[in-house]
């Protein structure tokens, strides 16, 4: 009795975690037909055992069901937008080069070469592109896993094998490929088939050579095991752990950036970026209920360039390294004797994960009132259409040089529009150039000058306009509805100059 209550209940627990967990119930029942076909008086012997599992397993799964029907959409939502199966899908993530089926085949090789060849890219999952299993384990899982398909009618032949093509699809059709953690529970599936080698290497040196045959077969096997456990206690807790890329995928920005503020003495403010701090996520969450005690406001140029209220002590703004060009621009020109710091994690290299510039009060008090003058209004939409009713962010932009890492909006579908002036040195033909992923167009003086309508690539595109001496209004779209958004705008001053970017002293405000 004990064996079956306590499986019913595992059973429903599983469902309460990871999303991988709800392909069990279908190898159970895929057992459970095994079971009728190989065994059917099982079923009559142990009727009341196997209702009582049901039973218990019911009961356990209530809360969850209970979730189920009120909140679908948050229970199936994930597995819809990353189905292989839906065309749309397939076609905006691979930016159109895939059918479904192209796709289909292409995941299925990824997937079955994850193991010893070339493994999941994500950091968050793996050492991106190294193989999910050590040599050693890799060798013995395909050898255990032909072993188990020569007794695949046996009950565990036919529970593991199942088990492992069930599992495995989970993340043949998802669009990230090859994926390890979708496939999570082919982990035990391969620890078994690794230990069914070994164990028929054991038994057929006893057959063949006796009892040497077996004792050197443990040796040569307790040598395998401790080598492959050393392998990957040396993946695990050196090269993953210390890996900057594995560290900048996980919450790295907001633990340290968090620890940062919550060493920040009072009468210290901060400016932080929502999207590299990810305000609402847990990690910063806990650090602001906890530990930070300063007065936090998410960066918006408006309100904090410059700081729209005194200051007792200063100001220290935390932003993403694309954001420098604030620093660079605005900041240093109102804030002359703020302290720029690069924030990297440990063991890091490359791009700091954020940046820091500390401003003491006497430079935030002195700057109070003032207006910026140079720069370019933003505004960001959600949507490609540029509807002001989906407006979600207006700022001021030093200048329109964009390669995003960190999109301005969280989300998908985004589309900005820039108006403001640009200054000529003096009265004549300006040649304008932009280049960019997407969607792009420009005005001057109300005239359109250039269009880009390609997508999903890197485009320029060309146009003129006479523009008198001073100022002329300026205005540039852009959407973006997939990954590596781009937007730069390049001008010159004669056709036989060469293109350089719109400096921020080039742009004015609209007053």
């Amino acid at each position: 009795w004990g064996d079956f209550l306590i499986f019913g209940a595992v059973l429903a627990l599983s469902q309460n975690t990871y999303v991988a967990a709800r392909s069990i119930p279908l190898l159970v029942l895929l057992f459970a037909f095994y079971v009728f076909v190989r065994e059917p008086r099982f079923y009559a012997a142990n009727f009341r055992k196997i209702l009582a599992c049901a039973g218990v397993a019911f009961i356990v799964f209530l809360p969850m069901l209970g979730y189920i029907i009120k909140h679908p959409d948050r229970y199936m939502g994930r597995a819809g937008t990353v189905s292989i199966l839906n065309k749309e899908t397939v076609k905006k993530f691979y930016h159109g080069k895939y059918t479904v089926k192209e796709r289909l085949a292409e995941n299925i090789k990824e997937h079955f070469l994850m193991f010893s060849f070339k493994g999941d890219r994500n950091p968050r999952h793996n050492l991106p592109e190294r193989p999910m299993l050590d040599y050693i384990t890799g060798a013995l899982a395909v050898l255990g896993a032909a072993y188990m398909l020569l007794r695949f009618f046996s009950p565990a032949g036919f529970v593991f094998v199942t088990g492992f093509f069930i599992f495995i699809t989970l993340g043949i059709l998802t669009i990230e490929s090859p994926q390890s953690l979708r496939t999570i529970l082919l982990a035990p599936v391969l620890v078994v088939f690794a230990a069914a080698a070994l164990k028929k290497i054991i038994d057929y040196s006893e057959e063949w050579l006796g009892s040497k045959g077996r004792a050197a077969a443990f040796a040569a096997s307790f040598l395998l095991v401790t080598a492959a456990s050393g392998v990957n206690y040396d993946r695990y807790f050196n090269q993953y752990a210390k890996d900057p890329v594995v560290w900048g995928n996980f919450s790295t920005t907001e633990y340290i950036g968090g620890k940062m503020l919550a060493e920040k003495p009072e009468g210290w403010s901060a400016v932080i970026n929502r999207n590299i701090f990810y305000a609402p996520g847990y990690t910063f969450r806990y650090f602001m209920n906890r530990y930070i005690k300063i007065p936090v406001e998410h960066f918006n140029t408006d309100a904090h360039v410059p700081y729209s209220k005194t200051a007792e002590k200063g100001v220290a703004y935390y932003l993403s390294y694309e954001e420098k060009v604030y620093i660079d621009t605005f900041m240093k020109d109102l804030y002359p004797n703020g302290r720029y710091s690069e924030i990297r994690p440990p063991y890091g290299a490359g791009d700091p994960v954020f940046i820091v510039y500390e401003v003491p009060a006497a430079d935030i008090n002195a700057a109070a009132g003032k207006r910026l003058v140079n720069g370019i209004t933003g505004r960001y939409y959600d949507g490609l259409d540029f509807v002001p009713h989906r407006l979600r962010l207006k700022r001021t932009d030093p200048n329109i040089d964009f390669s995003w890492h960190i999109r301005p909006l969280r989300g998908g579908e985004f589309s900005a529009e820039w108006e403001g002036s640009i200054t000529a040195e003096r009265a004549g033909r300006h040649y304008f150039r932009t280049i960019s992923n997407n969607y792009n167009a420009v005005w001057v003086n109300g005239e359109k000058i250039l269009e880009n309508k390609r997508k999903n690539g890197i485009f320029a595109s060309e146009g003129s306009a006479v523009l008198a001496e001073g100022d002329n209004s300026i205005r540039v779209r852009y959407s973006e509805d997939t990954n590596g958004s781009r937007m730069h705008l390049y001008w010159k001053l004669s056709e036989d100059a060469g293109y350089r970017p719109v400096s921020y002293k080039e742009f004015r405000l609209s007053e």
